[in-house]
This record gives structure tokens, sequence and C-alpha cells, in this order.
């Protein structure tokens, strides 16, 4: 119980909840409470607070959404894996992770100049026989892996990308500099069981989910510069978008 002693600003504006919540998410990014591991009861916390129950109950209603705690019915709540949350930009996840004060680290494993079979050129909207660089890598988070990452380039705008820059940047940062910003892309959903590969690079156990994200980006003048497969742990990523009426005007 001592990792629950929060202290309340009585007299802050901000909401006695948010000052308990925002601690609480503390403990579970720094992995002081591990994946797994169960919060006191209800009725524990709010002794310890000084709080009512339902204020507690808002508490962690505030961390269930965030995707951080799990309540379990007649169990209890659980701490969820530490997962990162994305709103589809163009900004990549190696650049946010770095504006949050995260740490990603990026393995290149995949650095190669081929010839697109004619589905990819179709897709590209190039000749068929066309060439490309396909560049596959690996993301983690802090060390713990997060993401499989293949992207096909077309070979006039990949050869101004090094190997070695992509160990340390994000491609479509990359992309930019080589005067290709990505303007418009269409991207797939999707969830599935890992393959024995993904499972043995991402550290999964057997029959876990990934998510997986297919993304065709165009620049300005409406060029394809990236046909992207993305792979991630379920656990530790999801993907957050807003929706609403059309005629808000937030679909068009």
């Amino acid at each position: 119980m001592s990792a629950f002693g929060f202290r309340i600003d009585r007299v802050s504006p901000e909401p006695v909840y948010k000052q308990l919540a925002s601690q609480l998410k503390v403990l579970i990014e720094r992995d002081t409470l591990k994946e797994g591991e169960y919060l006191p009861s209800e009725f524990e916390l709010a002794t310890k607070w000084g709080v009512s129950r339902p204020t507690v109950r808002h508490v962690i209603n505030e961390l269930v959404n965030e995707g951080l705690l799990a309540r379990r019915h007649g169990v209890g709540t659980s701490v969820l894996a530490n997962q990162i949350r994305r709103v589809p930009t163009f900004h990549g996840v190696f650049e946010d992770l770095k504006v949050e004060g995260r740490n990603p680290q990026t393995e290149v494993t995949g650095f190669a100049r081929i010839e697109m079979a004619q589905e990819l050129c179709i897709a590209m909207e190039v000749p068929v026989r066309s060439e490309a660089v396909r560049i596959q890598r690996l993301r983690s988070i802090d060390g713990f892996p997060l993401a499989l990452l293949s992207n096909l380039i077309p070979f006039d705008i990949a050869e101004k990308i090094t190997r070695k820059e992509l160990g340390s940047n994000g491609l479509y940062e990359l992309l930019e500099r080589a005067g290709h910003k990505a303007d418009v892309g269409i991207q797939k959903i999707g969830a599935r069981v890992a393959t024995p590969t993904e499972r043995r690079r991402l550290a999964l156990e057997s029959d876990k989910t990934v998510l997986t994200i297919d993304r065709v980006t165009r620049d300005k003048s409406g060029r394809v510069i990236d046909l992207g497969n993305h792979v991630y742990s379920a656990e530790k990523y999801f993907v957050e978008m807003s929706i609403g009426n059309e005629s808000s005007g937030e679909f068009q």
C-alpha cells in the first residue's frame, strides 16, 4: 500500500480524481506497478487517499478509458501493458515517442533495392518492373519490442536516404528532407494472430494478437511515396480516431 500514498492539493482547481489519476498513471508508466498486478480494493484506496469510493471509481474509470487498467468482474482491477497511444497523423511513431520523452530505438533489419512484382507496381502506380527499396525495421520502446515495420519506397526517392539515418530518424522525416513530404494517405487497420516469426521478433507468447496497419502514402503532387506494412504488439499499442456525423464536418 505504500506505493499509493498520493498527495492531494485540496485548493487546486484540478479535480481530486484527476490529481489521483495522474499520480497512478505515473506508477504504471514507470513500471512501479507491473503488468498484471492488481490494485487494492476501492475501499482500501478510498481509506488510503481519504476520499469517497465514487471518487476512487472515477480515478479507475479514467485509466480504464486510457487502456492502462482493466476491470475483471469478481476479481479486481489489474494493470495492462503500458500501451503506446497513436492518433493517426503523418508524424511517425518515432517522432511522437521522442516528443513524449520516451526512448525509441530502431534496428534496421533490411535495406534492399528490388524489382517490384506486378501487384506492387500497380499499387504504387508505376510501370511494371519498376525498382524500389524495401526498408525493414524493428522498433522498440525503452528496450521492449513494439513493432515490425516494412516500407517500399520508390528507388529515386530512397537513394537519398541512408541506412544509418534510418537508425536515428523517423522515415517520414527523412522523406520530407528528400523533398517528398507526406500529404495524404489511406490505411487499413486489422488484427490477427501473430506468426511464429512475429512472435519471436516481438517477444510475444503463443497465440497473441498483433495489430496490422497497411498504408499507401502520397506527397503533395499525388505521387505514391510509400507502401507500408506494419505489425504492432497489440498489448503495447492502440490507435485512437475521432468519429462523428457527416454533417458535423468531421469526415469531410
